[in-house]
């Protein structure tokens, strides 16, 4: 049997994230820490994980830019003035 390597993941949830990517996240833990550490934090400062999810679409560019480690999203990260300008055109 191949072994594979326990991973460390950090799930974070940013404060925008809808009740559909919350459930998402719940059902991700309890099936990916069969085999891999789990973590749900609530600050992206000093991650000590493997690979971050991130559950929410609103990523603020600020952090997520040169995040420190790997990590997965649904969407890009945006800065303020990109979402202001959208926002304004699609007025």
């Amino acid at each position: 049997m191949i072994s594979v390597p326990v991973m460390r993941i950090a799930q974070i949830v940013l404060p925008n994230a809808s009740a559909y990517e919350r459930k998402l996240q719940r059902i991700d833990h309890a099936i990916l820490s069969g085999r891999h550490q789990v973590l749900t934090v609530d600050s992206t400062e000093e991650l000590d994980a493997d690979l971050a999810h991130v559950y929410g679409t609103d990523l603020p560019a600020a952090i997520f830019r040169r995040f420190p480690i790997p990590y997965v999203a649904p969407a890009a990260p945006r800065d303020q003035s990109a979402r202001q300008g959208r926002a304004h055109i699609e007025a």
